[in-house]
């Protein structure tokens, strides 16, 4: 079962080596996990904007081959999730596919953004917008988070162990996947 890896991973310095890290956690639960850089992309002769669309298309085809996404919406630039995974996530809702997802803080959204500049800001008990939130749970799924602070967020993989292990038992044992059922129930 193939598993998109999705997340602001792919911005560490030594980002291979951490989505190889990733993979072997999901192999070690039977998932193939797909790391976005593994795509074998010849950039060398394009444009940055050319990149950028190749880099794109690439994605895109790998989460179609995918059954899940495991996202990891750990806050990354700002008090959010970083916002390709978002949409990454937002297109895995789409195709219907499987959704997990994990964070490495603790504190709901509503308590990590910024309350000064003038605009409210949504207090609805999530790890994150309620639109990626929402759509997990939609799915029958929640943001998984660790119980206390770790010292390094973005290189934590424990609770992403976790989402693995949920996303192994959901995916290959389908009899106790029910996800499409509570997700038009969610969507009434």
């Amino acid at each position: 079962m193939r598993v998109y890896l999705a997340g602001p991973d792919v911005f560490l310095e030594d980002a291979q080596a951490f989505g190889d890290a990733k993979a072997a956690v999901c192999r070690r639960y039977g998932l193939i996990g797909c790391f976005p850089l593994d795509n074998a992309l010849s950039l060398d002769r394009l444009s940055p904007r050319q990149q950028g669309q190749a880099i794109f298309r690439a994605n895109v085809k790998m989460m179609d081959a995918c059954q899940a996404v495991i996202a990891n919406l750990t806050p990354f630039r700002g008090p959010s999730a970083d916002v390709g995974t978002a949409w990454e996530l937002g297109y895995m809702f789409s195709q219907e596919k499987a959704l997990f997802a994990y964070s490495n803080v603790t504190a709901d959204y509503q308590d990590r953004a910024p309350k000064d500049d003038g605009m409210v800001v949504e207090a609805f008990e999530m790890a994150d917008n309620l639109m990626l939130h929402a759509a997990l749970l939609a799915s029958g799924q929640d943001v998984l988070r660790p119980e206390r602070a770790v010292a390094d967020p973005q290189r934590e993989l424990r609770v992403f162990e976790r989402c693995v292990a949920a996303a192994a038992a959901g995916l290959l044992n389908p009899g106790q996947r029910e996800d499409q059922p509570r997700r038009a129930a969610a969507m009434r």
